[in-house]
C-alpha cells in the first residue's frame, strides 16, 4: 500500500506539473504539449513514477520570447496540410515544398507525410534545403532539377502509421532554421516507399499557414535533381510540420588564449569537436586530446607502435571516435573508438598519398589524397570509416595539400599545390576546377561559408561568389603562407605565421586577433551550445590556442553585484549538444547545479562549490546523452529553482 501511495503521487506530482506548464504557455488548438509527443521526448506514453519528484514542483514556466532567445517548450506549435492523399509515386520520387517565414525566427523540428507504405513499416526519407523557392517545372528546369543550391541534412528514419497509403508518424528531422520573413526550400527524397498527395496537378498550389510559418506545398518528381523522370506541379503535402521558436542570430565577441599540449612536436592537423573536445596530431606519430576544452591535453596515442610515420590529418566526432591519415611508404588510414587508446589500420594504399578526412555524419565520410594513376585519389566511408572504397575522380597531374578538403553536400570543394581549387555540385560525381587568381603555386586553405562564397589561401588569398567558378584576389595580413581558414556567416579565420586573422565581412577587411609563440599549421572550429564559434589552432613546437566564443551580453563578471537570486533559461534551447546556463548569485556561498532527465534521475553535477556573489554561466555538453526533455536546478541556500531544456540531435 506504501508503494502504491507513493507511486500515486508521484504521477500526481508530475500531472500537475504538467497542468502548470500547459496553463503557461499560449495554448491554441493547433498547439500538442510536449509531453504527448512521443518523437521529441523518451515517453513510452505509460505513467511515470519519478525518481526526484521534487524537481518538478520548483520548474519555473516561460512563455514564448523570441527577442530573449528562450521559449516555452509547451509550444510546439503543428502547422497541419490537411486532407487525404489521392495519388502517389514510388521509391526514390521526391515531394517538394517552401516554407515560408512570419515575423519570428523559427525552428521545424519534426514532420509526418503521407506515403505508399503499409501500416507499420519503415522507411526513410533524405531531407534536403536550400535558400529561396524550391517549385517549379518543367522536369529539365527549376529548382528540383539539379542538386544546384540544395544541401542534404541526411535520411531519417520514417514509420508509417495506423493505416497502409495513409499518414506516417511524426519524424525527427534535423532543425530546419526558417528566419523572420524567409523563404526555405525543403526536398524529401523517399527511400523503401513512395509519396503520397493531395491534387490532381492543376494550380494553384496549396497553402497552410498560421501567424508564424506558410507552408507552400508543391511538386513532386520522379527523379528528383535531375532532368530526366516526370514532374508533377501542384501535389500538396499530407502531412504536418512541426516547429518552435528560435532567436534571432546571436552577436558573439571572441577571444584567443596560448595553452599548454605537453608536447614539443609540430603539429600538423588539429580539429575541435565542441567547446570540450579537441584533438591535435603531427610529426612522429604524436596524437593530443583534450575532453576539458584544453585546460588539460593528454596522449591520444599512448601505444605509438601501430601508428608510425607522420600523421598529417586527424578528423574525429567526438571524445572516443577519430581517424588518421598517414604516409610512409604507403598511405594509411587509422581509426579509434576509444580516445585513442588504440588505433586500427582500415585502409591502406601503395604509392598515394592521403591529404585530409572528412566525415559528414558518424557513417558517412570522405579522404582526398594526391594524384594517383592518373586520378585525384578520392575515398568513401558508408560505415563509419571501418572500410573505404574509391570513388570516380577526374584525371589531374599534381598533387594535394593536407587540411584543404571541404565537404557540404552535396558540395565537395579541394585545393591543390599547383593553384586551384576542384568543385563537385553532385557528391562527387561531376568535378570542375578553376586557377585560384593571385595565388602562386600551393592552395594550402580551402573554407566555403556558404555553396557559393568561399574563400582559398597560399602565399596571398582570393575569394569566389559563384562557388569557386572564378576568384578575386582578398587583402590578406601577415607574411608567409597562409595554412588554415574556417568560418561561418560573414566570419572568417585565417592561420598566417604566428597571427591568427578574422574578418567579419566576408574578407574585405582583416584584423589580427592573436599572435603565438610559434607558426600556426591548421585551425578547426565547431559551432558551441551558445550560437557561437569555438575551436584551435595548432602548429610548431606543440603550440596551441584557443578560441572561446560567447554571445555579447553573456559573461561571467563578479564585479555588478545581482540584487537577488536568479536561474536563467539555458541559451541555446534547443541545443545540440551544448548549451550555457547562466545564474546570478546576490551572495557568496555553496551552490549546486545538477542535470536530471525527464524522470527526475540525477544526469549530472555542474557545480558543487563555494561561489563568489554575481553572475556566473556554465556550459554544460550532452555529447554523451539522448535526445529529449531535461532539467536543470540551482540550489544556493535556501534558493532553489528548476527549468527545462531540451536536447535535439
Amino acid at each position: 500500500m506504501i508503494g502504491i501511495l507513493k507511486r500515486f503521487r508521484a504521477i500526481f506530482i508530475f500531472a500537475f506539473a504538467v497542468s502548470i506548464l500547459s496553463f503557461y504557455g499560449s495554448f491554441d488548438s493547433n498547439d500538442q504539449d510536449y509531453l504527448d509527443t512521443q518523437n521529441l521526448i523518451n515517453n513510452t506514453g505509460t505513467n511515470v513514477t519519478f525518481t526526484n519528484p521534487s524537481i518538478i514542483q520548483n520548474i519555473q514556466p516561460e512563455t514564448i520570447n523570441p527577442i530573449s532567445g528562450s521559449f516555452d517548450l509547451v509550444d510546439t506549435l503543428t502547422l497541419n496540410a490537411p486532407g487525404v492523399a489521392n495519388n502517389g509515386g514510388s521509391t526514390g520520387w521526391g515531394m517538394f515544398l517552401n516554407l515560408v517565414g512570419g515575423p519570428d525566427n523559427l525552428m521545424v523540428v519534426q514532420m509526418s507525410t503521407a506515403s505508399t507504405a503499409v501500416a507499420g513499416a519503415s522507411f526513410s526519407v533524405e531531407i534536403f534545403t536550400r535558400v529561396g523557392n524550391a517549385l517549379g517545372g518543367p522536369v529539365g528546369s527549376g529548382p528540383g532539377s539539379s542538386t544546384a543550391g540544395w544541401t542534404s541534412l541526411g535520411s531519417v528514419p520514417v514509420t508509417q502509421g495506423a493505416t497502409s497509403n495513409g499518414i506516417s508518424l511524426l519524424f525527427n528531422v534535423p532543425p530546419i532554421t526558417v528566419n523572420a520573413g524567409d523563404t526555405v526550400g525543403v526536398a524529401m527524397k523517399f527511400t523503401g516507399a513512395g509519396p503520397r498527395y493531395l491534387g490532381s496537378g492543376a494550380p494553384p498550389l496549396s497553402i497552410f499557414a498560421d501567424t508564424k510559418l506558410t507552408l507552400i506545398t508543391g511538386d513532386g518528381r520522379s527523379v528528383p535533381f535531375t532532368t530526366t523522370g516526370t514532374f508533377f506541379s501542384s501535389r500538396a503535402l499530407t502531412g504536418a510540420v512541426r516547429y518552435i521558436l528560435s532567436a534571432p542570430p546571436v552577436t558573439c565577441s571572441y577571444s584567443w588564449g596560448n595553452q599548454v599540449s605537453g608536447v614539443t612536436s609540430l603539429f600538423y592537423s588539429v580539429k575541435c569537436v565542441s567547446n570540450l573536445v579537441g584533438w591535435a596530431a603531427g610529426a612522429g606519430g604524436i596524437v593530443r586530446r583534450t575532453t576539458d576544452g584544453g585546460t588539460t591535453w593528454g596522449n591520444g596515442n599512448p601505444n605509438p607502435g601501430v601508428i608510425t610515420g607522420d600523421i598529417y590529418n586527424i578528423e574525429a566526432l567526438d571524445a572516443n571516435t577519430a581517424w588518421v591519415t598517414t604516409s610512409p611508404g604507403a598511405t594509411f588510414i587509422y581509426k579509434t573508438t576509444n580516445g585513442g587508446a588504440n588505433w586500427t589500420q582500415v585502409y591502406t594504399i601503395a604509392g598515394g598519398f592521403i591529404n585530409t578526412i572528412k566525415m559528414v555524419s558518424a557513417t558517412n565520410g570522405y579522404a582526398f589524397g594526391d594524384v594517383l594513376a592518373g586520378v585525384w585519389l578520392m575515398l568513401t566511408t558508408v560505415n563509419g570509416g571501418s572500410t573505404w572504397t574509391v570513388l570516380s575522380s577526374p584525371a589531374a597531374a599534381g598533387d594535394g595539400r593536407n587540411n584543404c578538403l571541404q565537404v557540404s553536400l552535396p558540395n565537395i570543394w579541394f585545393g591543390t599545390g599547383q593553384g586551384t581549387v576542384w568543385h563537385s555540385t553532385n557528391s562527387g560525381i561531376n568535378w570542375t576546377n578553376a586557377t585560384v587568381t593571385g595565388i602562386t603555386g600551393q592552395i594550402t586553405g580551402v573554407h566555403f561559408n556558404s555553396a557559393t562564397i568561399g574563400i582559398a589561401g597560399g602565399s596571398t588569398m582570393s575569394k569566389t561568389t559563384d562557388g569557386g567558378a572564378t576568384w578575386t584576389l582578398l587583402p590578406a595580413l601577415g607574411t608567409g603562407t597562409i595554412t588554415g581558414i574556417q568560418g561561418t556567416g560573414t566570419d572568417y579565420w585565417y592561420t598566417r605565421g604566428t597571427g591568427i586573422f578574422r574578418s567579419t565581412n566576408d574578407g574585405t577587411s582583416w584584423t589580427q586577433v592573436h599572435t603565438h609563440t610559434a607558426a600556426q599549421n591548421d585551425i578547426s572550429l565547431a559551432t558551441d551550445g551558445n550560437g557561437c564559434m569555438t575551436g584551435w589552432s595548432g602548429g610548431a613546437t606543440g603550440t596551441i590556442a584557443k578560441m572561446t566564443g560567447a554571445p555579447v551580453g553573456i559573461n561571467d563578471p563578479i564585479s555588478n553585484i545581482p540584487n537577488s537570486f536568479k536561474l536563467e533559461q539555458n541559451y541555446p534551447n534547443p541545443f545540440n549538444p551544448t548549451t550555457n546556463i547562466t545564474y546570478a548569485l546576490p551572495i557568496s556561498g555553496n551552490v549546486e547545479l545538477k542535470i536530471y532527465d525527464l524522470l527526475g534521475r540525477e544526469v549530472t553535477t555542474l557545480v558543487n562549490s563555494f561561489v563568489n556573489a554575481g553572475t556566473h554561466t556554465i556550459n554544460f555538453d550532452a555529447s554523451s546523452l539522448s535526445s529529449g526533455v531535461y532539467f536543470y536546478t540551482l540550489t544556493s541556500g535556501n534558493f532553489n529553482q528548476s527549468k527545462k531544456m531540451l536536447l535535439l540531435k
